[in-house]
């Protein structure tokens, strides 16, 4: 696509779009080598060559239709306008493309544009993953080439997009608990490793609270897995509920989860505050259908750099003190021995913290 496009007639750039998507529905293509922007912009700006006084932009959508993060929407140039309006203009969200011949009073008018045309951009299965809009100068219909250029182009978007959002589910999929959609066991060492990281460099406090459900066997011998599941759920639902987005809650396995404290001030009193609602969170009633059903978790907690400096010695720790909470008794909570598998590594230099 990068050849002088202004010397081409709709047609002809419309016959070299679709043979690019021919080439790119090919499985050994790989259309998510670059950013998805990277992909998308230049698709714009071929549709931008062959209509004068156009202005493009892309309005994307995940599968449960919200924006799609960081990715839309996406104007072809920082002079394209549309982007703030192509999600309530013609077509957004629809399976068919969609024509303003004159938009009137739409906020365009101020930016010289005068109708909007848009094709959607779908997936293979027929799902909608966003829209494809050009603003044009003119108040009038396309083309027979034109709305043809504009769905070809979409019909490439929708490629793009589509394997995009592969490559996040195959991501999630490596990193979450497929049961409760938090954190697995994988990731869990990762972000704890960067919570120790961000609190030695800016000499705060960071904590691991290894957390079981007392005797959850019974729960699933008595309910049944189903509501078993159910039950985890709600409780990774209300843990996740209870921290801040600094913090990282974890299924480690079965009943067990590890909640990561991180950037905390140095007293204790925050740490044992947001365990404190950690402890509150499981204990709630979880509604199963008729029944009610109430869980309570033994819990043990690490403190950094009291109980390790690294992210094994913290959870080894935490572990060790949560298997003598259970020998406490149901709803128990122990915090490690200090200084034991300590693990000591040296201070970090740097020093770009926030000030509190």
């Amino acid at each position: 696509m990068s050849r002088d496009l202004h010397a081409e007639t709709p047609l002809e750039t419309l016959g070299r779009v679709r043979a690019f998507a021919a080439k790119a529905r090919a499985p050994e293509t790989t259309a998510t080598d670059a950013q998805l922007a990277d992909i998308l912009d230049p698709l714009a700006r071929l549709l931008e060559s062959q209509l004068p006084g156009a202005s493009s932009s892309v309005l994307l959508l995940d599968p449960v239709g919200d924006p799609l993060g960081d990715d839309g929407p996406l104007p072809s140039s920082p002079h394209a306008p549309a982007a703030a309006a192509v999600g309530s203009g013609p077509g957004a969200g629809a399976r068919a493309a969609a024509r303003a011949p004159d938009v009137g009073r739409d906020p365009a008018v101020d930016h010289g544009f005068r109708s909007r045309w848009s094709a959607p951009i779908l997936s293979r299965d027929g799902r909608v993953l966003g829209t494809f809009a050009v603003d044009c100068a003119a108040a009038r219909e396309p083309t027979g080439a034109e709305a043809a250029l504009i769905a070809a182009v979409a019909g490439i978007a929708g490629i793009a997009v589509e394997r995009r959002l592969a490559e996040r589910r195959i991501h999630h999929l490596a990193t979450h608990d497929a049961l409760t959609g938090l954190a697995n066991r994988a990731s869990l060492g990762d972000r704890l490793t960067r919570a120790l990281l961000a609190a030695e460099r800016c000499d705060r406090r960071a904590a691991v609270a290894f957390i079981d459900i007392d005797d959850f066997k019974s729960v699933n011998d008595s309910l049944g897995h189903s509501a078993g599941d159910e039950v985890l759920r709600t409780i990774a639902a209300r843990l996740a509920g209870s921290v801040r987005t600094a913090d990282t809650v974890a299924r480690f396995g079965g009943d067990e989860f590890v909640v990561v404290l991180g950037d905390r001030p140095g007293s204790a009193d925050d740490i044992g505050e947001a365990v404190d609602r950690l402890r509150a969170a499981i204990a709630a009633e979880v509604r199963i259908g008729r029944r009610i059903v109430r869980v309570t978790a033994s819990v043990g907690l690490a403190i950094f750099p009291d109980h390790g400096r690294d992210a094994a010695a913290l959870l080894a720790n935490a572990d060790a003190a949560m298997y003598r909470a259970k020998k406490g008794g149901r709803g128990v909570l122990r915090r490690a021995s200090p200084g034991i598998d300590q693990n000591p590594s040296p201070p970090s230099t740097v020093s770009d913290c926030p000030r509190t």
